[in-house]
């Protein structure tokens, strides 16, 4: 149910850990309640609708986009296959109906796709997905967008919703601004949106996609305003980036593949406007984007409020107490009372002020080491859970343990012992230089760490 987590290692052992294998393994009996979090977190479908100008002067184009995590589709993979085709298979299906004021469908549109993946754990994956898109190019007016998103494999729908939307005409006024769409990149080869239902994605760049029509070529600025909630519940705002953003004559989006994509010659009276916004100075929150045009005499303005999420989060970053009780490697005893201690508010600024302390980048919102640290914990999560205690996890076993510490190891021998245990090895060949032997002594699959070797000793 997460994406594998094997990334550059990272030693996260920070002072005072209490990392002295052979000793201080939780060998509690004491049951502990199923963390559901870990299988309920995370939005796994998308869908967002942005309005922008079309081909023909008299219409209005809606683009869908869909974003659908693998986790929520059914894969299968064929009793009899070669070696070849070895693998596990989804298709997934998303349909539109643009239905009018009378509910009466004027146009309809489905898009597919089919995703292939080696192995069962990517079949659950949360964080990588299918996307795709559709356009509608209808008259001006007010829309619903009966969308469903089928599984290709039982043909059942497994999100439906039927948001409303506007379709502007371009023409009513002397300049009109599209829905601004908010995309990972923008470039010779197309443009990618960010597809997160209208909102970006937290610690990475962000572009920013505008159409507009204006009787001459307008220049254009924008403000980006972020939001917080204050003590009374009422909201207080910071300008963050004042600027002008860059116009070129319209070349419309269109699709290839279902994809995204920019094609076709510049329009007269149409243009386009970019700017990039740095993500790694954005954090999470809601935010608001208002864009100032003008073209001559004429002015226009339009304010676009949107939110920075982090989809891929590790999952174990969802529920504090969690967070805080997986620091057991990393903290002695002392140091882990302290941060369970008080009330959240005072525990949660326990817990950002240590990782705060840690980041190697602390010009930047996205923290490098807390979110390899906590990748580490979902895979261990699920990868080292203890088959005996069903309400365990992989994060407190002895393989968790290690492999929170050290992340991914060099090699992984598995052997079965003449009249013994079986065995797992993991070596680390790398600035590590250790061996740590895991034994199943009851042969139930519980491998216990039996022995760490110096591979640095002769």
């Amino acid at each position: 149910m997460k994406r594998t987590l094997f990334t550059a290692l990272l030693l996260l052992c920070a002072a005072g850990a209490q990392a002295q294998y052979g000793n201080g393994f939780d060998n509690s009996q004491q049951r502990r309640p199923e963390h559901s979090f870990y299988y309920e977190f995370g939005t796994l479908i998308y869908v967002e609708t942005v309005n922008l100008t079309a081909d023909n002067d008299s219409l209005s184009r809606i683009l869908v986009n869909f974003r659908i995590a693998y986790d929520a589709i059914t894969f299968e993979k064929p009793l009899f296959t070669s070696a070849q085709d070895n693998n596990f298979t989804a298709s997934i299906i998303g349909r539109v109906d643009l239905l009018d004021q009378n509910d009466v469908t004027i146009q309809r549109g489905s898009w597919g796709d089919t995703v292939r993946v080696p192995s069962y754990l990517e079949t659950n994956d949360k964080f990588r997905y299918v996307v795709g898109s559709l356009i509608f190019d209808v008259k001006p007016g007010t829309y619903t967008v009966a969308w469903t998103i089928e599984d290709g494999a039982t043909h059942e729908p497994i999100r439906e919703a039927r948001p409303k939307v506007i379709a502007k005409d371009f023409h009513t006024s002397p300049i009109v601004f599209s829905k601004p769409l908010l995309a990972a990149s923008l470039d010779a080869n197309g443009i990618v949106p960010w597809a997160l239902g209208g909102n970006a994605e937290f610690g990475t760049p962000m572009t920013v996609y505008t159409e507009l029509t204006a009787h001459t070529q307008p220049s254009v600025t924008y403000e980006l305003v972020h939001y917080k909630l204050n003590e009374s519940g009422n909201k207080d705002s910071a300008m963050l980036a004042q600027s002008a953003a860059a116009v070129k004559s319209g070349v419309h989006i269109a699709l290839n593949n279902n994809r995204c994509c920019t094609l076709g010659a510049p329009d007269a009276g149409k243009y386009y406007c970019t700017f990039s916004v740095s993500g790694d100075s954005l954090e999470a929150g809601d935010y608001e984007l208002r864009l100032h045009a003008t073209a001559g005499s004429d002015t226009a303005n339009i304010s676009h409020p949107f939110k920075v999420v982090w989809s891929d989060m590790p999952l174990s970053l969802s529920d504090l107490d969690y967070s805080i009780d997986a620091m057991r490697y990393i903290l002695t005893d002392a140091q882990l009372d302290s941060m369970k201690s008080g009330n959240r508010a005072e525990r949660k600024k326990h817990f950002d002020d240590y990782w705060k302390a840690q980041d190697p980048t602390p010009g930047t919102v996205y923290n490098e080491r807390q979110t390899e640290y906590y990748r580490r914990v979902d895979y261990s999560f699920f990868n080292f859970r203890n088959p005996i205690k069903p309400d365990d996890d992989g994060m407190r076993t002895d393989r968790g343990k290690v492999f929170i510490l050290y992340g991914k190891p060099t090699s992984v021998d598995r052997r079965l012992l003449p009249d013994g245990p079986a065995e797992e090895i993991w070596t680390y060949r790398n600035n590590v230089d250790k061996q740590f032997i895991f034994h199943d002594d009851e042969k139930n699959g519980n491998y216990r760490l039996a022995q760490v070797v110096d591979l640095t000793k002769p």
